[in-house]
C-alpha cells in the first residue's frame, strides 16, 4: 500500500521547490552563524559574546526576556531578507531554470479564477513545463517578496502557459500535497 504524503502549506513547499533543500535550521548555532557569529548577536542581544557561545553550546535561548526577543526577531528578519532568500537557492538552479524553464509538479487543489465556474478550483494533479521566462518571473518575486508573492507568480504564469490566457487568474489552496521544479527534459 503508497503511503500518502501529507498536506503541508503552499508557501512551505514552494519555498522548498525552488531552494532544494529543507527547512531552515532550528539549531540555534546555525543560527549564530547566519546573523555573523557571535560578536554580531551580542551586539544585536545586548550580551556578552560569552552568553551568546553558552546559547549556542547549549542549543538553547531563555524563553522569556528583551534579549531572547532581540535573537528570534533578529533571525526571522534575517530569513525575511531577499539576501537570504537568494543565497538559499543554489546559482546553476538558478541559471538553468531562467535558461531552459522547469516543469513544476503539483498535486492538491486548484484552478483557475472563473466567476462563472464554481467547480473551477478541484483537485489536482498538473505535470506542466513553464518556460525560462515564467521561472524568471516566479524566481524574481520570491527574492524580492518570499513565498507569498512566488505563489502569485506562479499563479500568472499558470493561467497564461497552461490555460493560455492571462484573462483568468489561477488559485492555490493553502496546502498541497507536492509542488516541485523539475529540471526540464528536452
Amino acid at each position: 500500500m503508497a503511503r500518502r504524503r501529507a498536506a503541508a502549506p503552499v508557501a512551505e513547499l514552494i519555498g522548498r521547490g525552488l531552494t532544494r533543500s529543507g527547512p531552515p535550521s532550528a539549531n540555534i548555532r546555525d543560527q549564530v552563524t547566519e546573523l555573523g557569529g557571535t560578536r554580531a548577536v551580542a551586539e544585536l542581544t545586548g550580551r556578552s559574546e560569552r552568553t551568546i557561545r553558552r546559547w549556542a553550546h547549549n542549543n538553547h535561548v531563555p524563553v522569556r526576556g528583551d534579549a531572547a526577543q532581540a535573537f528570534t526577531d533578529a533571525v526571522r528578519q534575517h530569513r525575511d531578507s531577499p539576501t537570504y532568500r537568494r543565497g538559499r537557492v543554489n546559482h546553476r538552479r538558478d541559471t538553468r531554470m531562467r535558461n531552459n524553464g522547469a516543469t513544476v509538479r503539483f498535486k492538491g487543489v486548484a484552478g483557475p479564477v472563473i466567476d462563472s465556474q464554481p467547480g473551477a478550483v478541484k483537485p489536482r494533479n498538473i505535470d506542466w513545463h513553464l518556460t525560462g521566462d515564467a521561472m524568471s518571473d516566479i524566481l524574481d518575486a520570491y527574492y524580492a517578496g518570499g513565498e507569498t508573492a512566488a505563489i502569485d507568480a506562479l499563479g500568472r504564469a499558470m493561467a497564461t502557459e497552461y490555460m493560455g490566457t492571462d484573462q483568468y487568474g489561477w488559485r492555490f489552496q493553502p496546502t498541497a500535497s507536492t509542488l516541485d521544479f523539475l529540471r526540464h527534459r528536452f
